[in-house]
């Protein structure tokens, strides 16, 4: 899948495949008996190869110092049509590019079971002292499901279907114009930097969207606030560039 949907295997892609640590694994899909050349890169220190076959194995040594990565390929060999259909010529050089952002992140998730059946609106602004803290979860990105929430009390193992997380994320990236992609379960509330970018108060609805921000400081802090009640839950947050 890719960012125009299905791939089809017949014009220049590069495919992220795994990332362990620092070490990111690519295929560079393309047509067969056709070549690539790797014209320039963001954000990796060294890579394994710099021109190669379509199907070969990139391997991409990522630099911590930037939030952006990038690789820019240059396609020669047989003729192809892209992702939107236009026939591209033999031996055309034809130019691909991976790029993904990855700003520097630190999140905290912290969750309580919560009965009620709406949130106050001091509980939408994150005002959660008085609720009983069961679980912590810290991460460098906020990709977390459940499947109800689970917590020990009195040394007796408990679940619960209805709760409440409140998620907070310090987030540094250079100021820019930027999409904040969002999936998000139950009644829930989005803070940029103390201002609300999204209210979903009061509907229950689970989707994916976006939302352009503009951060004016290279340091910046998202809360997410959800209340569940289905047992199932996710919250997924990512800056994208523009």
């Amino acid at each position: 899948m890719t960012e125009w949907g299905p791939y089809d295997f017949r014009y220049p892609h590069i495919h992220l495949t795994d990332i362990k640590d620092s070490i990111y694994t690519f295929v560079v899909f393309g047509p067969a008996g056709s070549e690539w050349n790797i014209e320039q890169s963001r954000g990796f220190k060294s890579m394994s190869l710099q021109q190669g076959n379509y199907q070969d194995t990139l391997i991409a040594f990522r630099q911590l110092n930037t939030a952006e990565i990038s690789i820019n390929a240059v396609h020669k060999g047989s003729f192809f049509f892209d992702h939107t259909g236009n026939f591209i010529p033999a031996n055309d050089s034809f130019k691909f590019t991976f790029k993904r952002l990855e700003p520097f992140e630190n999140w905290i998730t912290k969750c309580y079971p919560f009965d009620d059946h709406f949130p106050t609106e001091n509980i939408l602004q994150g005002k959660v002292d008085h609720l009983n803290l069961v679980q912590t979860y810290t991460s460098n990105r906020l990709h977390r499901d459940w499947w109800s929430l689970q917590y020990e009390k009195d040394g007796q193992k408990q679940k619960t279907n209805s709760f409440i997380s409140v998620s907070q994320g310090e987030v540094e990236i250079e100021p820019g114009n930027y999409n904040l992609e969002l999936y998000l379960s139950g009644r829930s509330r989005v803070y940029l930097n103390d201002r609300i970018v999204y209210d979903g108060s009061e509907s229950e609805q689970s989707k994916p969207f976006l939302i352009p921000v503009e951060l004016l400081h290279k340091n910046n802090k998202i809360v997410i606030v959800s209340a569940n009640k289905a047992g199932i839950a996710s919250i997924h947050c990512r800056l994208l560039l523009r």
